[in-house]
């Protein structure tokens, strides 16, 4: 008898040990597995966190990027590729400042520091889509943000399209590359110059006394710098009415002129031998007298020396048109000067052309228009013409994306994209 139950409790022992075995080894294997889960779900939420820091750092770029836009508003509807060749051009015309240096940076694609990581702006474009709420167009970004300046830490690329608008804005009534100023020269209406601000944020070559006070004794305009320029000027069309230089008093239309189908009368103004296409004394007077609807395009190819009078006239009512007659300047324009004794109403648009003041003896009306040009200085010879603004945007048949009212809207669509596949 107890024989028979040593031999079942030693087959019992004989069983148990391989049992213990296999529970251990099952054992081993299940903290394995849970030790690895965790592993994995430390480096998923390692990399998860890298992650989100990452995409934070690609939208304070996108922030930082928006910001800089809002600023310099004609870049707006340019593509980056573009950028470049506004900047080379900027740089023989106006000093080094923080716009300039912040769009060379984006230019360049190159990598621009925040207090947890480091964006660059990969690409912009813009693209010209009308749409509701005066939308012109949309600009499309990306822009890429990184946790740390090594390139294997987490990386985020963000798509986004801004919506681009058309605030109605007035024509500057003086734009130019440099300033020069009298003090005693009135200007009614804005001053644009393509310079940098001096720290004290005053634009060179400017007084606010330059801007004329109206009634109520407030300024009729502002004067403010932009790096990049205005937009460029009319194209002489193919079919055109050849005029010889101007050099004493005409009336246009000449009979049997003919405008083109929108009223338009295009006239290429030739060049003396000493490369003036108008030049008149102070007794002498060019007057283009419209019918309703009609309009006055001078495409000269010299300079410009006006003592006189440049009147654009409506015929029916007998009242000054300066958006009327449009004065352009060729590549050969690279002079205008204007007298105190002149009165002009036309709107001047002559981006090559360095421009003059000169004092005279008697004071005319001054120039109601657009003064639109290289330079302009009064001050050399105390100067006092009287600029005031006239014309609109369409008048110079100028696009919406070149006008200076372009402003931007929050953004209508903001994608994650595969940084190494945009």
């Amino acid at each position: 008898m107890n024989s028979k139950r040593f031999e079942r409790r030693s087959g019992d022992q004989g069983f148990t040990l391989p049992v213990a075995m296999g529970m251990g080894f099952i054992l081993m294997m299940i903290t394995a597995a849970m030790l690895e889960r965790a592993r994995n779900e430390q480096v998923i939420s390692s990399s998860r966190a890298r992650s989100e820091l990452s995409m934070a750092v690609t939208e304070a770029g996108v922030t930082r990027f928006q910001s800089f836009l809002d600023r310099q508003r004609l870049l707006v509807t340019h593509d980056l590729t573009n950028w470049q060749v506004d900047l080379t051009n900027l740089a023989n015309n106006v000093g080094h400042c923080v716009a300039q240096t912040e769009a060379q940076a984006y230019s360049q694609q190159d990598w621009l520091s925040l207090p947890t990581g480091q964006y660059r702006l990969r690409d912009y474009r813009y693209q010209s889509q009308p749409g509701a709420n005066d939308q012109i167009g949309i600009g499309k970004l990306w822009l890429e943000g990184q946790t740390t300046t090594n390139p294997s830490q987490a990386s985020s690329l963000l798509a986004v399209e801004i919506p681009v608008s058309l605030t109605p804005t007035t024509l500057p009534a003086l734009w130019a590359t440099a300033l020069n100023l009298d003090r005693d020269q009135k200007i009614t209406g804005d001053v644009r110059v393509r310079t940098c601000p001096d720290p004290t944020g005053r634009v060179p070559g400017t007084r606010p006394e330059n801007i004329a006070l109206g009634a109520n004794g407030q300024p009729m305009g502002s004067i403010s710098a932009t790096i990049f320029p205005w937009p460029q000027a009319r194209p002489v069309p193919y079919h055109n009415l050849d005029l010889p230089p101007i050099d004493r008093s005409k009336v246009l239309p000449l009979a049997g002129d003919a405008p083109d189908a929108q009223g338009v009368y295009h006239y290429v103004v030739k060049s003396d031998i000493n490369n003036d296409s108008i030049k008149l004394s102070a007794s002498e007077k060019l007057q283009v007298k419209l019918q309703p609807g009609e309009s006055v395009n001078l495409y000269v190819a010299g300079n410009l020396s006006i003592k006189g009078q440049i009147l654009a006239i409506d015929a029916a009512t007998k009242t000054l048109q300066p958006q009327q007659l449009r004065i352009y300047g060729g590549v050969d324009t690279k002079e205008i000067s204007l007298f105190d004794s002149a009165t002009i109403t036309a709107m001047i648009h002559a981006p090559l052309a360095d421009g003059r003041g000169y004092k005279a003896a008697r004071m005319g009306q001054g120039l109601k228009g657009i003064l639109w040009l290289k330079s302009w200085n009064s001050d050399h010879d105390q100067s006092r013409l009287s600029i005031e603004q006239a014309g609109s945007w369409a008048d110079l048949e100028i696009p919406p994306e070149e006008r200076l009212g372009v402003r931007i809207n929050p953004p209508s669509s903001w994608q994650r994209r595969d940084v190494n596949n945009p």
